[in-house]
């Protein structure tokens, strides 16, 4: 079973996911790894707390949050 991670930057913030898991602590990770970005639980968003720009939504494997990118990315098995 693969296991994912979640990046900022192409760096490694959390490891060890399944693919859920990753998904679920996406947008928290998010909030936490960025300023003026805010999770919203009950819409599911991730937008920004000065224009109110929603730049994510549940689902997205992805989060660009002003100079920052966040990804969930499959881990590479050692060989």
């Amino acid at each position: 079973m693969a296991n994912f991670k979640i990046t900022k930057n192409g760096k490694d913030l959390v490891n060890g996911l399944t693919k859920e898991q990753a998904i679920e602590k996406l947008f928290t990770t998010v909030e936490d790894f960025s300023k003026g970005y805010i999770y919203d639980n009950e819409a599911e968003t991730i937008y920004h707390e000065v224009d109110g720009r929603v730049v994510a939504k549940k689902g997205d494997e992805s989060v660009r949050a002003g100079d920052n990118y966040f990804e969930i990315e499959e881990e590479k098995e050692n060989a």
